[in-house]
């Protein structure tokens, strides 16, 4: 975060000649000059481009409202919501006949090789990349399956938005949230917090 408001929005690098030390009440080492460094890194989870595709053309919310007219009345446990199976294949079904603009990145690497390489005028690659090509799957049925995961927790959400709203969302989402899960198991081992809270300095960035 920029808190200089610099011109051209970037985050400058502190030197370590400008930072200073400071020490909490506890004893614990904290540093100045650039911003709060997390005590215990979780990798982050992202959302694949073929799910947030699927989500910015309409097609989620789309079987989301027919998933609730099929289901008037219907009372969810926010925590544990999720779709069954065969909703999931009435889900694929939905999306048969249905045109999604999305290359993997597999595909998009062997298009950019492929022009690289006509570039370079290698003519004798190019039934290696025709053949590649041939084989690579990334049609949507298939895509589908990759992200299986990812696409029905996407359609959860768009349900449990409806019956409460993003505090719904938010709710469900921290269930099996990493940082959440990882925070709780800190807290649960007394020792581990009080060596994080009064002996770990914290990083400089």
């Amino acid at each position: 975060m920029d808190y200089s408001h610099s011109q051209e929005g970037s985050v400058r690098t502190v030197p370590d000649s400008l930072i200073s030390e400071f020490e909490t009440r506890a004893g614990r080492k904290v540093y100045d000059g650039g911003g709060i460094m997390p005590d215990i890194d979780v990798e982050p989870e992202y959302i694949s481009r073929f799910a947030a595709t699927l989500y910015a053309l309409g097609f989620i919310e789309d079987f989301g409202d027919e998933y609730t007219r099929r289901n008037p009345g219907q009372q969810i446990d926010i925590r544990t919501f999720s779709i069954t199976d065969a909703d999931y294949a009435d889900f694929a079904a939905f999306m048969q006949d249905k045109e999604v603009p999305y290359e993997s990145d597999t595909r998009r690497a062997l298009k950019a090789l492929k022009k690289a390489a006509e570039d370079d005028r290698f003519a004798e690659l190019k039934e290696q990349f025709e053949r590649v090509e041939s084989e690579l799957k990334d049609d949507t049925a298939t895509n589908l399956e990759t992200y299986r995961e990812q696409v029905i927790e996407a359609i959860n959400n768009d349900i449990i938005l409806r019956h409460a709203y993003t505090a719904g969302v938010i709710e469900h989402a921290m269930a099996d949230d990493k940082g959440v899960a990882r925070a709780v198991e800190v807290l649960e081992h007394p020792d581990e917090y009080r060596h994080i809270t009064t002996e770990q300095d914290t990083r400089k960035k």
